[in-house]
Order: C-alpha cells, then structure tokens, then sequence
C-alpha cells in the first residue's frame, strides 16, 4: 500500500435564514458568503451565475451558483473546504497561503430550504479559481516587498506549505487519472501541469492548483513537449503567454532522481515521453533570492514527511539517501 494520506480541514456550514421573500435574492447570497469568511476576508464582489428550484420530500428547496472575489484581511490559509487564520495554527494540506491583501477568485453554490420563518440558507464548500493579480494597497505589490528580510517567515512558511499540497494534489493526480494514461501513477514531470494541463477529455483543465503557483515552477513543460498528448495552455507564446515567476520568494520544481540514482521519470504518457512515476514522487522549493526572499530549502516525496535544509538558496534535484544524516531536519 502507497504510504500516502490526504490531510482533511472540516468547518462548520454556515446557516443563515432569510426573510418571507418569494426567493432568495443575490444579495442575500453574498451575506451568506460574507458570513462564512467570519471576519478572516472580506467579500469584495458577488455574482450569481444561475439558479434552480424543485421540491424535495415536499419541501421547496432553491440553489444559487456564483462567482465572487474575497480579499483577505489577514494572513490566511485557504483550501475548497474553507478560510482560516494562519497564525498560531498547522497548515493541514491542499491549502494555499494568502497574505493580507490579497484577493481570490471562488466559486460555488448556496442552498436554500423554504420554513415557516423564511428561507433557510447555507454555503457549500467553493472551488477556488485564478487569482486575480490585484491586490490591496496594503499587500506587498512587487518582488521588491518580497524580498524584505521581515517576509522570510511568512515567505518559508509558504514554501513548507506549498510542497505539502503537492503531496495532496499527487493524491488526486493518481486516483483520478488525469492524464490518461491509463495508469494510477504520480505525476513527476513538472509542476505547472497540476494547473494548466488538460484531462484526457482535451477541454477541461486540471486546475488542482493556482496560475500564480504554477507560474513558479522553475522548470516548466516547454509546449508541445508531449506532442498530440496530453495537452496543456501554451504560455510560451501566444495570448495566454506567461513568464514564470517566484511565488513568496520562492521557486518550486519537480526533483528529477530519487535517493537510488532512480529518475522519478519512469512511464511514458504518450507512448515516447517518460512523465510519471507509479510509487514516488518529489518536490523542491528553494529560495529566488537567498537571504532576501529565504533562506531554507524544503523537499519532500511520496512519504510525506517535508525536510529544510539551508543549501545557500541551491535547489536540491535528488532526494538524499539519508535525510537527517545529511543535515536535513524534519519539518512539523
């Protein structure tokens, strides 16, 4: 058996009932919304996408679908299950770090159930979309703020996290066979294919995690690498062109051998390119300016368990044979 867990976040829907109108309003929705954030964001537009009533078991039921900004108002961790406060807590997989400032797409849906007093209305859990580049003048706007030595702690506590989801996004990645290859096996060619490749069906998009974390792979599928397929947005060239880019100071990429010597490479996903792996897999985030932006290196594989390591901001493309003998310490 594969020595894999998915780290879980439970919260609480949020009820909320509406007065004796015909339906639910948007705006209605939107309270909703910014009820749920509990003061952690703030929702800075709302849109409903559709709508849908039925009864069910005798009891009318409505559904709202939208699409809305929030800005946090605090650092914060945020994953499809919800959006809590990054201070004092352990981040617990598919999680994205979001400072203070910083705004993000999402998208989901509301039910509503019909009472005496009104309609009785909660929120589901939201899938998360591109985040917008904008950001509030209090978050950090340029590499530059980055790169204040006040921002290693929080830009390291993102690297630390961002190796974990990768664990997480592997998970979904071999139950889900996203690439269709018809093999449950990780996927170890690059990271920004977990966003911007394809699924098999060549429309819909793999999206498990951001551009902007995408964006920072420092070793990215060059287009048209895999041929016919599979397919993934060109941004080489073209209208969806992108240059990468550290995310919180930092570069993340797939390592390329394991402690054997091994390349994690081993499956072709089209007959000729070798791009996935059936047991292991691993990670790397190091530092894009050392001392500025960080000064830690963390790594991990299939066995989840991140190590950091000051390699003088050196990205780290093998896994060691022995971590700690190796000057590596176990992250918690």
């Amino acid at each position: 058996m594969k020595n894999v867990v998915i780290w879980v976040v439970i919260i609480t829907l949020v009820a909320v009932m509406i007065g004796c109108s015909s339906k639910p309003s948007m705006s209605e929705g939107r309270s909703i919304l910014e009820k749920s954030l509990q003061g952690i964001a703030k929702v800075v537009s709302f849109k409903k996408t559709g709508a849908q009533e039925g009864e069910v078991f005798g009891v009318k039921v409505y559904e709202i679908k939208y699409e809305a900004e929030i800005e946090c108002l605090v650092d914060c961790y945020v994953n499809q299950m919800g959006i809590r406060k990054a201070e004092g807590i352990k981040v617990i997989g598919m999680e994205l770090v979001k400072r203070q400032g910083e705004r993000i797409a999402v998208k989901g849906d509301i039910s509503f159930e019909k009472t005496e007093k009104g309609w009785d209305g909660s929120l589901g859990a939201f899938q998360l979309g591109d985040v917008p580049v904008k950001q509030s003048i209090s978050a950090p706007a340029s590499p530059d703020a980055e790169a204040s030595a006040d921002n290693i702690p929080h830009n390291e506590t993102w690297a630390e996290c961002s190796v974990k989801m990768l664990c997480s996004q592997e998970v979904i990645w071999e139950q889900q066979d996203v690439d269709g290859n018809g093999i449950k096996d990780y996927w170890t060619y690059d990271v920004s294919c977990f966003y911007r490749m394809y699924r098999f069906d060549g429309t819909t998009k793999v999206a498990i995690i951001d551009s902007s974390f995408a964006r920072a792979d420092a070793n990215r599928a060059v287009d048209g690498v895999f041929g016919a397929t599979p397919t993934f947005e060109n941004w080489d060239a073209g209208p969806t062109q992108l240059t990468p880019a550290p995310k919180s100071g930092y570069w993340i990429r797939a390592m390329t051998t394991d402690e054997t010597g091994m390349p994690y490479n081993q499956n072709k996903v089209n007959g000729i390119i070798k791009a996935t792996n059936n047991s292991k897999f691993a990670f790397v985030a190091y530092p894009a300016e050392y001392g500025k932006t960080g000064r830690r290196t963390f790594i991990i594989n299939q066995n989840m368990a991140p190590y950091a390591k000051d390699t003088s901001g050196k990205p780290v493309l093998t896994w060691p044979a022995n971590p700690a003998g190796e000057g590596w310490q176990k992250v918690q």
